[in-house]
Formats: structure tokens, C-alpha cells, sequence
């Protein structure tokens, strides 16, 4: 298998995942051996070891996306994905399931695309990004870029795509991950204001 390149996203670790699993533990079982005292107490401990079991599992990493030397990964969105990736993670088995393989041979041109998210209750806008990848065959892979830990850190990523593809990239949104004086969220706002871009 191709050497990663660089790792877009952001994953937990092992420790993390076991630990989420055995605190869920913990509570299953303060669940079942109170049954026969607190009834009540009993039901929402296993209860609520039950959900945190399952949230921890599917939804306690984001689906990041690699780029090999030539090739992009990348995990389905789905929570059932998650789940089975994170079984792989505390088993470490490195043969992770529902993974999807670009080739760029495979790729027509990539695009560096924005949209406008509402964040309710605070009345503000989230401004996340993707990363399109048009393939010749007419399909369309959107790839979010991650910028949650560190706008900057998807910067290298980027780069040796559009080194080796290309990527069409109008509002310039590369440059400012690389700025650190002026936030994504203020500068997507000041390009949208000064472009009269409306995003549905």
C-alpha cells in the first residue's frame, strides 16, 4: 500500500475510543446490579451507557480523508461507517472498512468550494469548506476541509493536489489558511460581501 502523504481531519485516539467503551461499561453494569434496588436509577444508568456506548462509537472522531501518493481515501459519512471504523481503531486492525479510493488518473479537476451554515440558538453563519472532486466519469466527491484544528492544517494537503491535479480555487481560500491574522469564518464573510455571493 502507498505511503500517506497527509491526513486532512482529525481522529481519536485508541485510548480515547477504550476508555469512551469503559466508562459505557461501567455504567451498564451500575445498571444491572441496581436493578434489584433502585429500580429507577438502575433503568437510566443503562440507559444512558447504552447511548454514550453508541455515540462514542459512531460519532467520536471525524471522517478524515487521506492523500496517498497517488490517491485520495476517503470514509463513508454514514454513523454504521463510523462505528465499524472505530471497532477497527481499538482492535487495530488497519484494514478499515467502507473506505473509497480516487485514483488521479481518475480525476477530471478538483475545486475548493463554501457554504453557509446557520448556527442556531446564537443567530451566526458556520462557514465550512470543501474540497469538490469532479471525476471524468461525470461523478462528484465532495470532501470537507477540516479546519477544527488549525485552519492551516489542511494547507499541506491541498497544495501537493493542486501540485499534481490542480485546483480551481476563485476566492482564493488556500491563501488564507495560511493567514493568521484573519479568521476563515471573517474572510469567506468579506469576500461574500465584497462578491455579492448569496449561498442557499
Amino acid at each position: 500500500m502507498e505511503k500517506i502523504y497527509f491526513v486532512v481531519g482529525h481522529e481519536k485516539k485508541r485510548r480515547d475510543l477504550i476508555l469512551n467503551v469503559l466508562i459505557s461499561i461501567l455504567l451498564i453494569v451500575i445498571g444491572i446490579i441496581g436493578l434489584m434496588n433502585a429500580y429507577f436509577i438502575a433503568i437510566a444508568a443503562l440507559f444512558i451507557g447504552v447511548i454514550f456506548l453508541i455515540v462514542s462509537m459512531s460519532v467520536s472522531y471525524e471522517a478524515n480523508w487521506i492523500v496517498r501518493e497517488n490517491c485520495i481515501e476517503y470514509t463513508s459519512i454514514y454513523a454504521s461507517s463510523k462505528f465499524h471504523r472505530s471497532l477497527a481503531i481499538i482492535f487495530k486492525n488497519q484494514q478499515y472498512p467502507h473506505i473509497n479510493r480516487i485514483a488521479f488518473d481518475n480525476i477530471e479537476n478538483l475545486e475548493i468550494i463554501f457554504n453557509e451554515v446557520p448556527m442556531p440558538p446564537y443567530g451566526l453563519y458556520g462557514y465550512p469548506i470543501y474540497l469538490l472532486v469532479h471525476l471524468k466519469n461525470q461523478e462528484t466527491v465532495k470532501l470537507e476541509i477540516y479546519v477544527n484544528y488549525g485552519k492551516d492544517q489542511a494547507y499541506p494537503a491541498l497544495k501537493y493536489l493542486d501540485e499534481k491535479i490542480g485546483i480551481q480555487d476563485p476566492y482564493h481560500i488556500m491563501d488564507n489558511l495560511l493567514d493568521k491574522n484573519e479568521r476563515l469564518a471573517n474572510y469567506i464573510e468579506r469576500i461574500m460581501k465584497e462578491n455579492h455571493i448569496k449561498v442557499h
